[in-house]
């Protein structure tokens, strides 16, 4: 199953999404584990991978990270 490298600025909203094949799974814990070095003294940057058959599935089960909190509270409310 595919993965997402997935920076979240808290801060700002911005998102930034790298894709990895399922063959690549070494190669997006290594720059997973390189990022988290990178923002540690960030605490508004979080640093996730994710592994999900699409980055379609990503942005639906993990919207926090795509939407804005109105397009989440609208959503919620139907």
């Amino acid at each position: 199953m595919p993965q997402f490298l997935i920076i979240y600025n808290q801060q700002t909203g911005h998102v930034d999404v790298t894709p990895f094949a399922d063959d690549q799974r070494a190669a997006a814990r290594a720059r997973r584990f390189e990022l988290e070095r990178t923002h540690r003294l960030e605490p508004h940057i979080e640093v996730v991978l994710l592994s999900a058959p699409s980055e379609d599935v990503v942005r639906r089960t993990h919207a926090r990270y795509f939407k804005s909190v109105r397009e989440l509270v609208e959503s919620a409310l139907g």
